[in-house]
């Protein structure tokens, strides 16, 4: 099931030890260190991304988003072609869907809509910072977009060079104990200590 998935593909922690999950034409799990595998139950396919939130896993791809270890209702963006995603445990209505057409801020309530971010290009990929931060960074083919007030506004930074090779949507990570942290992967590995304005080489 790897093999047959479409790029990007995503490995997903639980933070119980041994398991593990990937986001590929399947979800995939395994809970003895990748020793055996099992395929969950989905209603979708082709995921591409995956976040554990509220003890559930909400995975995305090219179906939309679906709550795939205790299942429930999600209200859907208005794309279905989602290529990252990621969720802040301490706000319910904090979760953020990166796609080609941009991206989208989301809720698990069914009565507030999706809203897209209009700032915000094409992103493949979108972290936010720890249970008090108020960092959003989100990764475009030639920049990176950042928030620092819960995504009430964005800015944007050029990180990884143009003539750098580098994937079409440069993964991105926050460090959940200091979300000022914020890595950018090319080429080489691009770190800022404060909140993507500046970024480092290694």
């Amino acid at each position: 099931d790897i093999g047959q998935a479409q790029p990007p593909l995503k490995l997903i922690t639980s933070g119980t030890v041994g398991e593990f999950y990937v986001a590929a034409k399947k979800l995939l799990a395994t809970k003895d260190n990748g020793a055996t595998w099992s395929s969950l139950s989905t209603t979708g396919g082709n995921f591409h991304t995956g976040v554990f939130s509220l003890r559930t896993l909400l995975a995305g791809g090219d179906q939309g988003l679906e709550a795939a270890v205790t299942p429930r209702l999600l209200v859907q963006p208005p794309i279905t072609d989602l290529l990252g995603a990621s969720f802040n445990n301490i706000a319910i209505s904090d979760l953020w869907a990166a796609s080609r057409v941009g991206l989208f801020r989301l809720s698990m309530l069914e009565d507030i809509a999706a809203i897209r971010i209009g700032t915000v290009g094409a992103v493949g990929s979108v972290a936010v910072g720890g249970t008090t931060s108020s960092v959003v960074a989100a990764s475009g083919s030639d920049q990176v977009f950042r928030s620092t007030n819960s995504g009430g506004t964005f800015s944007s930074v050029v990180v990884v060079p143009a003539a750098e090779l580098h994937a079409d949507f440069p993964p991105l990570v926050i460090d959940p104990i200091t979300s000022s942290s914020i890595f950018v992967a090319g080429k080489n590995i691009y770190h800022s200590t404060n909140s993507g304005e500046i970024g480092r080489a290694h």
